[in-house]
């Protein structure tokens, strides 16, 4: 599952998103008038076994690694194979949008890649485990990564990341996502294991959230005038939302109707006079909103009929709408929208 932990500023991060999302519509407004095609689904195929997605980074089984590139017509990208230098399985990436940032994958065997160049070129620093590591994130400016995987793996890379060293968890379930957000770090997996770090992933410590089931998400979303909000995830579909660095939780049952495959932290948005949480939750119908307001707070503006591997809401290329990875190829939503 793909996470982002920025270290820049919240007012920063909000307005290259406000930015990213006005940009997105008028690109949208010029492509699609109302009285087109639109609001459906456009693909493209690609021929790498691409299996999760990150912004401008998709990996996949064998050591398949692919890299974003802006093509002609709509979808207006497709991704483009590197040669990743390693021939295991890669369950994870975190491509951060926005940000002058590394990009990183993960996957069997302890295997971490690292592209300093946008992808061009994949170095493989040696870990000392050999667990599958199923989760990654980065804090941007790089200061610190952290991985973790089966048996309760979590690696972290602090200022280099040919360097990564082991951290106790205190565990020997698998830790399926990991999120950081400058001095404070979430790591969550099965059977309802979440581990908190206080001190930018040095020492991590147990929490309880009151549940046996398997986590699989932890996203962070840092706004302005507003502590660091985070927020974990269960396969139900069952989230937890915490504002006071994780020490009170609270449990929103989003009413998700089949398991959570992914999930992503959306923007705060205005109601009543306070800032409102969203997310977007991959299941196997499709792309999936969840709204906090008290009426009617989930829809399915994205259904799928297509199996479906992974998601990002990220714009890139200025394609609109979510980019959704399913076998042999891509799918990006077009949305219609009225021109003045």
């Amino acid at each position: 599952m793909m996470t982002i932990g920025a270290a820049s500023s919240g007012w920063e991060r909000a307005a290259r998103a406000a930015f990213a999302g006005l940009a997105a519509s008028l690109v949208a407004c010029h492509w699609c008038p109302w009285d087109k095609d639109c609001d459906r689904w456009y693909g493209a195929a690609h021929d790498a076994p691409l299996r999760v997605v990150s912004h401008n980074l998709a990996v996949g089984p064998g050591g398949a690694l692919a890299v974003a590139e802006q093509v002609e017509g709509f979808p207006r990208l497709r991704y483009a194979p590197r040669p990743s230098g390693t021939s295991v399985d890669l369950h994870a990436a975190i491509s951060p949008a926005g940000f002058e940032c590394p990009l990183v994958a993960v996957g069997d065997r302890g295997t971490i890649l690292v592209s300093e160049d946008d992808g061009e070129r994949w170095s493989t620093p040696a870990t000392p485990v050999r667990d599958a590591l199923r989760a990654v994130d980065i804090d941007c400016p790089f200061t610190t990564a952290a991985a973790v995987g089966d048996a309760g793996a979590l690696l972290v890379a602090r200022t280099n990341l040919d360097l990564w060293t082991p951290r106790e968890t205190g565990t020997d379930r698998t830790l399926r996502a990991v999120a950081l957000a400058g001095d404070l770090g979430f790591a969550a997996g099965d059977g309802g294991t979440v581990l908190r770090s206080l001190d930018r992933a040095d020492t991590w410590a147990p929490i309880a959230l009151g549940t046996s089931v398997d986590l699989v998400a932890v996203e962070f979303l840092v706004y302005p005038r507003q502590r660091d909000t985070a927020v974990i995830a269960g396969v139900d579909g069952v989230v937890w939302a915490s504002d006071d660095d994780g020490e009170r939780w609270r449990e929103i049952d989003t009413g998700l109707p089949e398991p959570l495959l992914q999930l992503e932290i959306g923007p705060f948005y205005p109601r009543d006079g306070r800032l409102q949480l969203s997310l977007s939750m991959l299941t196997d119908s499709g792309v999936w909103h969840w709204y906090d307001r008290a009426d009617d707070p989930l829809s399915l503006p994205y259904p799928l009929e297509l199996r479906v591997h992974s998601f990002t809401e990220a714009s890139m290329f200025g394609d609109p709408g979510p980019v959704v990875l399913v076998e042999g190829g891509l799918q990006v939503w077009r949305p219609c929208m009225t021109c003045d």
